[in-house]
């Protein structure tokens, strides 16, 4: 399922939407950038003296949604462009409802600011949270290691002498 596949809505007033909700929820600061080097668009704001970034894939002439139809068709080279243009323009609606959607979660107390952003926080070196915490778990996995004692988790056993009193 993608979400907006038939947008006319135009990359520049999904950005201008984000910040606007961003700033609404308390953001002070707000950037956008693309990255040439990682073919991404960069969002980021400051919330609570914190930094987030959200990178954000475009499309390019080689991904396979732009070069194929739903029925797997090679589309002809004049559509390429506009394939583009166009997943790049639901990439962007995308990214912004979700954005949306986390914000609204957090106004309706199902989840708090942290739970919802803290991997896309900015450490010192420049990596998100996600971006440093993600190479431990793979490895943890890989060698068949718990990340937790799950049990550290569990409230502790009652004692029921304690209780009889």
């Amino acid at each position: 399922m993608s979400y907006a596949t038939n947008t006319s809505v135009p990359e520049s007033r999904s950005r201008e939407e984000l910040q606007f909700v961003l700033e609404k929820f308390g953001a002070d600061q707000f950037m956008y950038t693309n990255d040439r080097v990682t073919n991404s668009a960069v969002i980021g704001f400051r919330y609570k003296g914190a930094h987030f970034i959200f990178r954000l894939p475009l499309a390019t002439d080689k991904d396979k949604a732009v070069r194929f139809t739903p029925a797997g068709k090679l589309r002809p080279n004049g559509d390429i462009a506009t394939r583009v243009a166009q997943e790049n323009r639901r990439r962007w609606r995308s990214l912004a409802l979700t954005i949306k959607a986390m914000l609204i979660g957090v106004e309706d107390g199902i989840f708090n600011f942290a739970q919802v952003f803290m991997p896309y926080m900015v450490w010192g070196d420049g990596r998100t949270t996600w971006e440093a915490l993600l190479p431990v778990a793979e490895e943890c996995c890989r060698q068949g290691r718990p990340m937790v004692n799950l049990s550290m988790c569990l409230p502790a056993p009652e004692d029921k002498e304690q209780h009889r009193g």
